[in-house]
This record gives C-alpha cells, sequence and structure tokens, in this order.
C-alpha cells in the first residue's frame, strides 16, 4: 500500500524523490520496511501458496469432470 509498505510511481523522478526520503529518514524505511514484511507474511506464505495451488487443481478437476460428462472433448 503506497505510504504503508513503499512507495508506488511509474515516474522515475518521484521514486527517486521517495528514495531520498528513505534514505534520509529511517524511522519511515524501518517502519515501511516491517509493514511490508507483515504484508509478506500474510499474503504469500507457503501454507497459502499451497492451498490456493489445491484449490486450483481441484477447480481444474471438476472442470475437466464435467465437460466429460457433457461430452464436450478438450483438446
Amino acid at each position: 500500500e503506497h505510504g504503508v509498505s513503499g512507495f508506488l510511481s511509474d515516474d522515475p523522478a518521484t521514486l527517486n524523490q521517495y528514495a531520498h526520503r528513505l534514505l534520509n529518514d529511517r524511522d519511515l524505511a524501518m517502519r515501511m520496511g516491517d509493514n511490508a514484511r507483515q504484508y509478506v507474511a500474510a499474503h504469500f506464505s507457503l501454507s497459502q501458496f499451497a492451498s490456493r495451488f489445491k484449490q486450483a487443481i481441484e477447480n481444474a478437476m471438476a472442470t475437466s469432470k464435467t465437460a466429460r460428462r457433457d461430452g464436450e472433448v478438450s483438446r
């Protein structure tokens, strides 16, 4: 999230300003770093990946079974 766990911009000059701000404000850099780590741990953990992957496989299998049952042929 912009300003919470990092800064977002597609403008190089603005990114440069943000980088200087972080270099000059250690507390802000530490706070944003902590927020970013918490976000990654909450949203990109191995267990979450495994759960989402399992769900994707189950959805694919269910779709395949439905297609075969309905006479559709996958190619």
